[in-house]
């Protein structure tokens, strides 16, 4: 008897079906995330500078690498350790902050913690660029809220100046970024086991 050919049919549609749920994330992603990295590595190989039309940048090749990496810009190495600073410190404060706020949050009940943990959510939901703009309003010394409050004591400060400007930084970054670090916490709070706290209490 003629034995027919197996059908390959089902295995394709099976190897195809992941793609389809994948796609609509990824194509995103490339176009968000990858797209913009190409386009840095090809604007570092260029004398572009800000303020400037791309039109006008030259190709330079690796030259601004060799120039940073031979100590000939002074501001390559400061920039390094400032943003060291930054993540190594503020990162501290978002552990310890956002712990704290993750056993507030644990302790209060079932509907109260959904009302909490949305009111966390929101620095995280803001775009960063209206959060650099919002608090570059509020650090303002002349007319900033912040120092608006702190010059009833006496204590207004030039938060966007070259003494504060750093400290600055990692207080928006600290505000933006230590309600997600509560929300991970709580996370890992609520697989906790309850029998050990039961008998603790």
């Amino acid at each position: 008897t003629k034995q027919t050919p197996p059908d390959n049919s089902g295995s394709a549609d099976r190897r195809r079906t992941p793609w389809g749920f994948i796609l609509p994330a990824l194509v995103p992603l490339v176009l968000i995330t990858i797209g913009p990295l190409i386009f840095l590595y090809y604007i570092s190989l260029t004398d572009f500078e800000l303020g400037t039309s791309l039109s006008e940048a030259n190709f330079v090749g690796l030259d601004n690498y060799v120039r940073l990496f031979t100590g000939k810009d002074p501001q390559f190495w400061p920039a390094i350790v400032n943003t060291l600073v930054i993540a190594v410190t503020a990162t501290a404060i978002e552990l310890v902050l956002g712990f704290g706020i993750a056993l507030l949050v644990d302790s209060f009940g079932e509907r109260m913690k959904g009302v909490l943990v949305a009111v966390l959510m929101l620095p995280m939901v803001v775009t960063p660029v209206i959060v650099g703009l919002v608090w570059k309003l509020m650090l303002n010394s002349e007319h900033g809220v912040i120092n608006w409050a702190l010059g009833f004591a006496g204590l207004g400060q030039a938060w966007l100046g070259p003494g504060l400007s750093l400290t600055s930084i990692m207080i928006v970054e600290v505000w933006q970024w230590t309600s997600f670090v509560a929300l991970i916490l709580m996370a890992g709070l609520a697989s906790l086991p309850r029998e050990p706290h039961e008998a603790a209490a």
